[in-house]
């Protein structure tokens, strides 16, 4: 499960909009917004893109359920 509160500090960290990680992503905006407003649960594919992207380590920002 994601923590979208870090998942929101590591994305800002890396001075990028929801816009630019859904681009870099290759989702829509709302599909990433969702995820990160704890909305829609993350795909596996998602979380991979989401390291790919922020070039951070799952444990950064998922939580063990």
């Amino acid at each position: 499960m994601v923590d979208t509160k870090r998942l929101k500090v590591l994305r800002m960290k890396g001075r990028l909009t929801q816009v630019d990680m859904s681009s870099l992503m290759g989702v829509s905006k709302w599909h990433y917004a969702s995820i990160e407003r704890g909305e829609r649960p993350a795909s596996p594919e998602d979380v991979r893109k989401i390291i790919a992207v922020l070039g951070a380590r799952k444990e950064e920002f998922c939580r063990v359920p």
